[in-house]
């Protein structure tokens, strides 16, 4: 199974005026998720949508993230724009992403200051890509490849902080 579209998420987050974009919704949750966060989901709604609850593809988006994150495969993905759409959206949704991450791990009891060396690097540099922009107009082929490297990066870093720190709230 796959994430919802990001089109989908996107579109469900504008249309109730949600404070917080689909890839920084997605981020925040990762962030929590992957630190073991009890009471996740819920701390997720409160943030990212101010309430409660989540409508249907939200649902959906916490149940194949939690999955994904848990899978022995690693099979976890970034919820972003999909190649088709320009440099520029993809990589200011990268940046929502890590900037949502980084907002999660924040919001965790302990937060940064206790994460093993390597997760606390880690968490540092997503928060440095969260100040990612990039020119759509001066992008080439070297930028396309720079940015499936850094998603790939954020990827497996974002797993290898739900490895470290993930079972600590059981």
């Amino acid at each position: 199974m796959n994430l919802p579209p990001w089109q989908e998420i996107d579109a469900r987050m504008r249309a109730i005026g949600a404070p917080a974009t689909a890839s920084e919704t997605h981020g925040v949750l990762c962030g929590l998720l992957c630190m073991g966060e009890r009471g996740a989901r819920a701390a997720w709604l409160r943030q990212s949508l101010g309430t409660g609850s989540a409508p249907p593809p939200l649902d959906a988006l916490y149940g194949e993230t939690l999955r994904q994150l848990d899978d022995a495969t690693f099979d976890f993905q970034l919820l972003l724009p999909d190649d088709d759409t320009d440099l520029a959206e993809r990589t200011a949704a990268l940046a929502d992403w890590c900037g949502g991450f980084s907002f999660g791990v924040g919001l965790t009891s302990g937060g940064r200051g206790e994460l093993p060396a390597e997760a606390a690097e880690f968490v540092g540099d997503v928060t440095e890509i969260a100040r990612a922009s990039i020119d759509d107009a001066l992008a080439d082929d070297t930028d396309e490849e720079a940015y499936a490297e850094v998603v790939e990066y954020v990827r497996m870093g974002a797993l290898l902080v739900r490895t470290e720190c993930g079972a600590r709230a059981g």
